[in-house]
């Protein structure tokens, strides 16, 4: 009856338990940790994206700068170009050198294009594109002074029209020029492509084309910052959601931990050592838990009720037979002082053939209240069959018959009298043996005689086994 009411107990005190602690669901965490990685991925991702479009932008911005310094280098050299084609003209007249310049200026074009490239594909600021069509509209100009010088070159060797390119051919020289003999000819010539004038315009050729270069250098140096300022602060966001990341994992394995695999070990002991299961931090584990442990709990009052029945009596609700066999086991063999008391129903076979077997039930199961009321608690008191009882007595020496003796006088006493007329007064004949080392079979067949000699000599009394001599004592 301990064993059921401790563990109703423990039920009760586990649905409690329960009760107050639901603990997380697994499952809503599972959804949880799945959504922040989905969202923490996506911003990853994101993050990634920005990372490549800073990268890619940078790339753009510098070679954006190389495109622009070549474009402006190759106005230059195309400028250079002309102006040397037609100095090796008027110096040489070698008319190779006219159509070089002509080839230049109108098919190859490498000063028209440049500018075109920048102004059209690279977006650079106001301040170059004026600089580069300054230095554009500067060289155009020139071309007059430079067509002039070889028209009068040309009329110096004497060149016909025919074999003139057309902008050469269609210049008009002036009367002076026409009048003038080839000497001063040349020396104009010369210096429409050498005079100081002609220098200080491919001067200002050259500074425009400078102030273009450190425009667009500037542009360019703008971008390539506010790009690799872009990309350090997209790095360093890259940077903070990768440890946001590492963390989130980090928990994710902590939680598997603490709400799976450690509940998971402890539960695994717990079974394996038929123990109930303790509330954890996971409501789907509490669950589990809860039911596991009604199901202990029934198992173990069933198992209880099925001992109790084995081991007890099922009228007297004594110890049975089985149950004494067992005990006399377990305590053969200690050295502590025992007694056994055998114990017989007197005349219980008249008894159950004058009122009947349900009196004599009745008259059994007086006499089994009044054994387990009378001894300690410590004494294990036995319905051995029938109407023969045992009571195994521990600590117990022949110091003691005395007190053994006001029992049984004690029990006599009370169930000879009887107020209940429909219930048969009853008396019991008991044996006594004392051992000095715990139980034997030879202290049983020494309680045994004992009970006998009090059978033979009146009933109703005790006698204590004395190899010697053995005295009836009416009770």
């Amino acid at each position: 009856k301990s064993l059921i009411r401790s563990a109703q107990w423990n039920v009760d005190r586990n649905r409690k338990v329960f009760m107050k602690k639901k603990g997380v669901r697994l499952k809503t965490l599972a959804y949880v940790l799945l959504g922040a990685s989905i969202f923490f991925g996506l911003l990853s991702i994101y993050g990634m994206n920005n990372v490549y479009a800073r990268y890619w932008n940078m790339l753009d911005s510098s070679e954006d700068y190389s495109d622009a310094r070549d474009s402006i280098d190759r106005l230059k050299e195309g400028s250079d170009y002309l102006t040397e084609q037609v100095r090796q003209y008027v110096i040489t007249g070698d008319p190779i050198h006219m159509s070089n310049y002509f080839y230049e200026a109108d098919i190859r074009r490498r000063r028209d294009k440049a500018v075109e490239n920048i102004i059209n594909d690279m977006g650079v600021g106001e301040n170059t594109v004026n600089a580069l069509e300054t230095a554009l509209e500067e060289s155009n100009r020139l071309m007059n002074a430079e067509i002039h010088a070889m028209k009068i070159v040309a009329k110096v060797d004497d060149i016909s029209d025919s074999d003139l390119p057309e902008r050469v051919r269609d210049w008009q020289l002036t009367e002076s020029e026409l009048e003038a003999d080839d000497v001063e000819l040349m020396r104009i010539a010369g210096a429409l492509v050498f005079g100081d004038d002609y220098t200080a315009s491919k001067d200002d050729i050259n500074n425009s084309l400078n102030r273009g270069l450190d425009s667009v250098e500037t542009g360019m140096k703008d971008k390539l910052h506010k790009s690799a300022d872009g990309l350090e602060r997209t790095l360093a966001y890259q940077f903070a959601l990768t440890v946001l990341m590492l963390i989130l994992d980090t928990g994710a394995v902590i939680v598997v931990f603490v709400m799976v695999i450690r509940p998971l070990t402890i539960y695994d002991r717990n079974i394996k050592n038929g123990e109930p299961l303790q509330a954890s931090r996971c409501a789907e584990f509490n669950k589990m838990a809860e039911t596991y442990n009604k199901i202990l709990t029934q198992n173990i009052e069933r198992r209880n009720r099925l001992k109790y029945k084995a081991e007890h009596d099922e009228l007297t609700k004594l110890l049975n037979r089985a149950a004494f066999d067992k005990l006399c086991d377990s305590l053969s063999g200690e050295e502590i002082p025992f007694a056994l008391m055998m114990v017989d129903v007197d005349r219980f076979k008249e008894i159950n053939d004058t009122y009947g077997h349900a009196k004599g039930d009745e008259a059994l199961l007086r006499v089994a209240r009044k054994l387990s009321s009378t001894f300690r608690s410590d004494d294990y008191c036995v319905r051995y069959g029938g109407d023969e009882f045992v009571v195994l007595m521990t600590g117990m020496t022949s110091l003691s018959a005395g007190s053994i003796a006001s029992k049984i006088e004690e029990i006599n006493a009370s169930l000879k009298k009887n107020d209940n007329t429909d219930l048969p007064s009853v008396s019991l004949s008991c044996g006594i043996a004392f051992s000095d080392n715990g139980y034997s079979t030879a202290l049983f067949a020494e309680a045994d005689k004992a009970l006998y000699f009090t059978k033979e000599h009146g009933r109703s009394g005790y006698a204590f086994f004395d190899e010697r001599e053995m005295h009836y004592v009416a009770a």
